[in-house]
This record gives C-alpha cells, sequence and structure tokens, in this order.
C-alpha cells in the first residue's frame, strides 16, 4: 500500500510538471521607466509629476522615445482608443476637471514589454489665467463707476477679428458693441493692462465700461462670416458657460454671480431677481412671481400681452414645489413674439385679473414707459479657441434703455 501511496504522488507531480510545461508564459516585462512621452503640441503639456495637462477639444501629437532598448512595436491607449505607432495623434474631448488617462506599451526586439500610463487632465488653458479680470473700478461721478474689464481669447473662436460685447451694460441695453482693434491685444500682469512684445499675441481683449451699482448680464464673442458667436468662458462670472454676471456694489466692489460665483440663487429659477424669475426647460419658458403670500390663500395669474397691445385671457399659475410664496406659468416658446420678447403683469386674485401685484415694479424686467414686464429669451452659439461649440437659450430684460 506504501508503494501504491508513493506512486500517486509521484504520478500527480508528473501530471502537474507536465501541464505547467503545456501553459503559456508571459513575456517578460522590463521597466517601464525606459520609455518616454513627450508631445509638441502647444495645447497640451507635461508637468513635473507627469500629468498630462490639456486644453478642451485640442488635437494632440504624442511621441514615444526609448530610452535604453530597442523597440520593435509601440502600442496606445487613450480614453478607450487604441492606435499604434511612434507617434499618434489625439483629439482630446475633455471638459475640465475631466481626467483620463494614456497607455503606452512599447515591446523590443527580444519580446520584453515596457509599459507606462500617466494621467491627463483637463484646463480651461495651459497658462493657468482666469477668463475673466477686473482690472480697474474707479468712481467717476456721483453714483457712476469705470470699469475695465479683461476676458481670456482662449474662451473665443480662433478665427474672426472682430470682438465685440453685448448685454445690459450697453445704452441701449443688449445692443452689439464693437471692440475697439487697440483692445484686442493685451496681457495681465499683475493686476494691470501690459502691451506684449511687438509681434506677439495678447491672452485678453479689454472691455471699458461706465456703470451704476446694480447687477449686470453680458456677453464677449467674435463676429465670424456675420454671426456672433458668443464667448465660451469659465470661472466665478460665468452662467452657463456663455454669460458673464457680477454685481456692482455702491463702494465699486466687483461680486461675481455666475454658476461659481458668491451669490448663487437660492430662489427658483435661474435668473431674475426677488420679484420676477425664469428658466427656459425643454421647449418652455417657465415664469416665476413671488406673490408675497402663501399659494394656498391665493389664485395667482399672469397675463401676456399680444404684440398689437392686446391682452390675453388671465392664466392661473401653478404650485412651485419648496417655495410656498411663489407661482409659476410655463408658455411654449412658439409662443413668443418675434425676437423672443414676452411682455406680461402678475396678479394674485385670478376673480380680479386688472389688479396686479406692485412689486412687480421692482423687478429687472418691469418697463417703467410701457408698465409691463418684459422678457426676452435668446438662443445664443458660442464657442472657444479650441472650437468647441454649444446653443444655448439665455434671458435678458426686454426693457430697451438703461435707467
Amino acid at each position: 500500500m506504501k508503494n501504491r501511496g508513493f506512486f500517486l504522488i509521484v504520478f500527480a507531480l508528473v501530471v502537474m510538471a507536465a501541464m505547467t510545461s503545456c501553459e503559456k508564459t508571459d513575456p517578460d516585462e522590463g521597466d517601464g521607466s525606459l520609455i518616454s512621452i513627450t508631445t509638441p503640441s502647444q495645447k497640451a503639456m507635461f508637468s513635473g509629476s507627469d500629468t498630462l495637462y490639456v486644453e478642451p477639444g485640442a488635437v494632440v501629437i504624442l511621441e514615444a522615445s526609448s530610452n535604453g532598448p530597442t523597440i520593435a512595436s509601440w502600442s496606445w491607449v487613450c480614453d478607450g482608443t487604441a492606435k499604434s505607432g511612434q507617434q499618434v495623434e489625439y483629439v482630446f474631448n475633455l471638459q475640465p476637471p475631466a481626467i483620463s488617462r494614456i497607455e503606452l506599451i512599447a515591446t523590443d526586439q527580444t519580446g520584453t514589454v515596457y509599459k507606462k500610463t500617466i494621467p491627463v487632465k483637463a484646463v480651461y488653458t495651459l497658462d493657468g489665467l482666469a477668463a475673466v479680470v477686473v482690472v480697474s473700478a474707479n468712481k467717476i461721478g456721483d453714483n457712476l463707476f469705470s470699469l475695465v474689464m479683461a476676458f481670456h481669447k482662449n474662451g473665443m473662436l480662433y478665427n474672426g477679428t472682430q470682438f465685440f460685447y453685448i448685454g445690459n451694460v450697453t445704452d441701449p441695453v443688449w445692443q452689439r458693441k464693437e471692440i475697439a482693434p487697440a483692445d484686442t491685444n493685451w496681457l495681465v500682469v499683475i493686476g494691470a493692462l501690459t502691451a506684449p512684445e511687438i509681434g506677439d499675441i495678447g491672452k485678453y481683449v479689454v472691455v471699458r465700461l461706465e456703470l451704476t451699482p446694480k447687477a449686470y448680464e453680458m456677453g464677449v464673442g467674435k463676429i465670424v462670416n456675420g454671426s456672433e458667436w458668443w464667448g465660451n468662458f469659465w470661472g466665478a462670472f460665468i452662467a452657463n458657460r456663455t454669460m458673464i454676471k457680477f454685481t456692482l456694489k455702491n463702494d465699486g466692489t466687483i461680486i461675481p454671480s455666475g454658476d461659481g460665483g458668491e451669490e448663487t440663487s437660492v430662489l427658483p429659477g435661474k435668473v431674475g431677481d426677488q420679484a420676477v424669475r425664469a428658466e427656459v426647460s425643454g421647449n418652455n419658458l417657465i415664469i416665476y412671481t413671488y406673490n408675497g403670500l402663501p399659494f394656498s390663500s391665493l389664485s395667482p395669474f399672469i397675463k401676456t400681452q399680444y404684440p398689437n397691445g392686446i391682452w390675453a385671457a388671465p392664466l392661473s399659475q401653478q404650485v412651485v414645489n419648496g417655495y410656498d410664496k411663489w407661482g409659476k406659468l410655463e408658455i411654449s416658446l412658439s409662443q413668443l413674439s418675434i425676437g423672443g420678447m414676452l411682455a406680461f403683469r402678475y396678479g394674485s386674485q385670478l376673480s380680479q385679473p386688472m389688479i396686479y401685484n406692485e412689486a412687480q415694479k421692482n423687478s429687472i424686467f418691469w418697463d417703467s414707459y410701457y408698465k409691463v414686464l418684459k422678457i426676452v429669451c435668446r438662443q445664443v452659439k458660442s464657442a472657444n479657441l479650441s472650437g468647441n461649440e454649444q446653443e444655448s437659450w439665455i434671458i435678458t430684460s426686454g426693457v430697451t434703455m438703461n435707467e
């Protein structure tokens, strides 16, 4: 019995050895530090920590090299896309702060494999500069300030030479103003405007404004083939990547109020004030009004005005969840007048459609001449220097003059 047991053990060892000899052996793995990745692209750069930083939409050339072994083949995987060759080209459609990675696999003439993986991080601009810089805000009169603001060119299309700005910062409001050529080629160094070296391209365009203290919205961009292309920016001043929003205080302080700014709203809707607010959702414009008392104690309404001045029948507002003293009404964008205009008033009791809420006169949408609220919905095109395009709706006041 002992001999039989010994035979079985020996047999098992022989079988295991045979099976092991039949298994496919993995290739030797070499030192990944012996291969390198570089890029000559102006839209990408390596940091000291071996991270590749890229701007949105950048077309990046990647080059591999060996610091020792003779490489027979190179293969890459970037963002799930595989390519081969010592030099490859990738388009990084990443939006900050997205992170991806590059994997490089090199095989030398002996079959040894060398691997290197590096992270890729999307940034708005490689220079790390702000999209919007307030260069100065000086009081020049009673309740009047002179503002100089700079806007990074990375936020605007490459082609085209005519820059513009638009918003309630102009007079009349929301009428496009061209930026003078002398203000389209600046650097901002330690907060001050500085001219670049002769022949160099400045990083900023400058807008000069004279404003009274209140909330402002504006766009900056380029005119290309007759069309307005708003800038596509980033940072605390920016809402929906296109609208530049800020508040000028009585002491001349500028407070950013974009999506990442200090004055983020705790009220319904995306734009407006404490009386009337609005947003676009799908194919509808949603109007919100502050009615002063709990919704259950009222029957609030909104009346819209046709372009010929005739008023439509009042429409009942709906409850706004989480905002007991607010009501809302959804209106199809297709029902707006030419130019996206909606003129309306609102009141608290549907049974008294000629009695309106006095608080509406405090809204930025109130036209004191025609005594109506005016909202304009604009569909704008925007693009940055890398060519990333988007179409979006913005909501502005329909009042045509600064007051």
